[in-house]
């Protein structure tokens, strides 16, 4: 699923509109199948786990993509009981490889997930048009306080996320797939 400005736009003003005691919208993985809450997971972890086992240098789309897909299986098992139970003993894994990531990539601990899944989502779109501008613009401070230029060369050179592939293994496993 590709978001274009516009609806990144409207996602972002949606989310502000949020009530504080709800938390914003969640985009779906990238790899979503309308209908199919457990298979989405399944095949986000699958496609994140597969960019973690073997993380590449000078490939920030690919990284953003495979980050945004960490923080949202992070998020979406906190929120979605139905998702919970897939995750067993990953979920407190996968907590751990989302902090790793958060620290990592410059991401404060308080930072709204969907933003940080939108932020890396139109990133790594903007990237695959060579649209540095775009990519910087998708990467605000408020969100990525490393800064935009910043968080895209440590997305260039793969950060280390220790705890991520063996989250996203578990989780894929536990979901009825594999790596």
């Amino acid at each position: 699923m590709r978001f274009s400005p516009i609806a990144a736009a409207a996602l972002a003003l949606a989310a502000c509109a949020t009530p504080a005691s709800q938390p914003p919208p969640l985009p779906s993985p990238v790899s979503a199948t309308p209908g199919l809450p457990v298979d989405e997971a399944r095949r986000a972890a699958i496609d994140a786990n597969s960019w973690f086992a073997r993380p590449r240098p000078n490939q920030p789309a690919q990284a953003a993509r495979a980050h945004a897909e960490l923080e949202f299986l992070a998020e979406a098992l906190t929120r979605e009981p139905n998702l919970r139970g897939g995750a067993g003993a990953g979920l407190p894994q996968l907590q751990i490889a989302r902090r790793e990531h958060r620290v990592a990539l410059g991401i404060p601990a308080d930072a709204a997930a969907g933003a940080v899944v939108l932020g890396l989502r139109s990133a790594a779109e903007a990237l695959e048009r060579n649209d540095r501008a775009a990519a910087l613009t998708a990467l605000p401070r408020t969100t990525f306080a490393a800064g935009p230029e910043e968080t895209l060369r440590r997305l260039a050179r793969p950060p280390r996320v220790p705890s991520a592939r063996p989250a996203l293994v578990g989780l894929a496993q536990r979901n009825g797939g594999g790596s």
